[in-house]
């Protein structure tokens, strides 16, 4: 024990006190005699003694972690508690400043990578694979990866695999944690530039599973959708280089925007509850469908990043499009099959109304499909991000190596496509990393495929001009 004399104002009083042993029954236990402190305080002083025992003083410790971990919620992180003891840490976060991203230093960034699927129940995809810790390597100055690992109420994932778990805390299969604890212990520790955003693909509860089954018409889904999401965010807020959680790939529904818009301000909200500085990432329905991006879909409250696919044209990239080649003429339909107002400005084909289309895109003319046309398809995209001052990023495009007209047309369209982004400074991720075996590689966009003997061929045309443009990150 350590005893200290104090003054009459309950300040030190400068004067050592006396400790001697003494004998009283008290003190003794089975015939052992145990030495207590004896105070004998300076002559007119009161004094308070304040014991420090080291015994206390563990024992107070070991009791306060005992509540912590008793209090703290069931998905919080496990480094969240060893950065309690160890004083805690900022971490690192994006900047949002109107449409520009910025690294925590200030530096504007582009942010340039992949996306990557991680599940459940699929092989290949359970774990990150050698081929996933290839990206550090091969590109070393990636800045975002695209993790498509929160399979909640999926199509794919239905049964154990799923990660809606209606029973477990915060709805969210246990199993599905350890999954998301992997991917981002790698994503954020392992990749020298990277920032990562989580992902959930659910394409039941985002209106596949029909009416009334979505998180956007359904009540009940939606507390559980948000608070799933409030969990995740809780979870991984001490994390570095968390870019965001992207709450809906993609929202599949046909009703109003509104209903959309509401959903997603919600679960942002939740999101903000914990990991404020990071981006709640939302879009448009149907599909992050460019073309409907307006102000029925603003969230507002914390650091947004709004998405967009840009799979154009949509024939050609997925290796529909017959003889037409790019740069090239294209069917007027063919050509603009999501841009409904170029459809009825230049083919002629009214919305809605089915018995004339056919005829119509017979009678239209072929358009010419380059780098100009390329440009006018994200037309809606630049006007948005201009319009309301906000990031956009395109979450997916790429193009099949088997596309027609082989290499040289291929090679021309990654050209074109990521002059662009670079000259409009748009943030992308191309679809999609690795694909394994469950999957042809002739009919996917993947910068590696698994062989059917299992082995991995790598695509080496995106290899080359990726590697050319994801060097140049940080914008001057």
């Amino acid at each position: 024990f350590f005893v200290k004399d104090m003054g009459r104002d309950g300040r030190d009083g400068g004067e050592e006190c006396e400790l001697q042993p003494i004998r009283d029954e008290a003190t003794t236990m089975g015939g052992a005699t145990t030495s207590r402190p004896h105070i004998q305080p300076a002559a007119g002083h009161q004094f308070e003694p304040l014991i420090h025992s080291p015994c206390v003083c563990v024992l107070v410790l070991v009791v306060s972690t005992l509540i912590l971990m008793v209090i703290m919620p069931l998905h919080v992180s496990p480094t969240y508690l060893h950065d309690l003891l160890h004083g805690g840490h900022t971490p690192s976060r994006l900047r949002f400043e109107g449409t520009e991203i910025r690294l925590p230093s200030g530096a504007p960034l582009m942010l340039r990578g992949f996306n990557l699927m991680f599940k459940l129940g699929s092989r290949g995809m359970e774990h990150v694979e050698r081929q996933d810790r290839q990206l550090a390597s091969l590109f070393p100055h990636a800045t975002l990866v695209r993790l498509i690992m929160n399979h909640w109420d999926d199509d794919v994932t239905v049964g154990d695999s799923d990660c809606l778990d209606e029973f477990a805390p915060d709805f969210l299969n246990p199993a599905c944690v350890q999954l998301f604890d992997e991917v981002l212990n790698w994503s954020t520790r392992e990749l020298p530039q990277a920032w990562s955003i989580v992902t959930a693909r659910s394409a039941l509860a985002a209106g596949d599973g029909g009416a009334e089954a979505s998180v956007f018409e359904n009540s009940t889904l939606r507390a559980q959708w948000v608070s799933m999401w409030a969990a995740i965010s809780r979870r991984y807020s001490v994390y570095d280089r968390i870019g965001g959680y992207e709450v809906m790939s993609e929202p599949r529904t046909s009703v109003a925007a509104s209903l959309v818009q509401r959903a997603q301000q919600e679960v942002c909200e939740a999101i903000w509850t914990h990991d404020p500085r990071a981006a709640c990432v939302v879009g448009a329905a149907r599909f992050y469908n460019r073309f409907h991006l307006n102000a029925s879909y603003l969230i507002t409250g914390g650091p947004v990043l709004y998405a967009a696919n840009f799979f154009a044209p949509r024939s050609w990239v997925l290796g529909r499009s017959g003889n037409a080649t790019y740069p090239g003429l294209f069917p007027c339909c063919e050509a603009f099959q999501k841009d409904w107002l170029a459809r009825e400005a230049t083919c002629g084909v009214v919305a809605g109304n089915a018995s004339t289309s056919a005829e119509a895109c017979a009678a239209a003319p072929n358009v010419m499909v380059n780098a100009s046309w390329l440009e006018d398809q994200l037309r809606t995209v630049l006007a948005f991000r201009a319009r309301f001052g906000v990031p956009c990023w395109i979450d997916q495009w790429g193009v099949l190596e088997s596309a027609a007209g082989g290499s040289e047309s291929v090679e021309a369209y990654l050209h074109d496509v990521m002059e662009l982004f670079q000259r409009q400074s748009l943030h992308w991720t191309l679809w999609i990393w690795r694909r394994t075996s469950d999957w042809n590689c002739q009919s996917g966009h993947a910068l590696m495929c698994q062989r059917a003997d299992g082995g991995y061929q790598v695509s080496e045309p995106l290899l080359y001009h990726l590697g050319e443009y994801i060097t140049s990150h940080v914008r001057s």
